[in-house]
């Protein structure tokens, strides 16, 4: 993934979802990362487009990315 890069929706599920595992975190233990419920971390892994923001969320806290702006534009991190 890059700046700016637009992708898709399911693209967005498959890479969060592949970030989490990366890590070796469970979806208890993202939940309790990101100060949500395993339901929801389920429900933006199946692809629940109330949980988009979840997704990014989940990306940032695994990647070299993190969150922008009111639209949740996913950016390089700073170094």
């Amino acid at each position: 993934m890059e700046n700016g890069q637009i992708i898709e929706a399911a693209d967005l599920v498959r890479l969060a979802k592949e970030a989490r595992i990366e890590a070796g975190h469970t979806q208890e233990q993202t939940a309790e990362l990101l100060n949500k419920t395993q339901p929801q971390i389920s429900g933006a892994e199946k692809g629940e487009s109330r949980y988009q923001k979840t997704c990014m969320e989940m990306i940032a806290a695994f990647t070299d990315f993190e969150l922008e702006g009111p639209a949740f534009k996913l950016k390089g991190k700073s170094t």
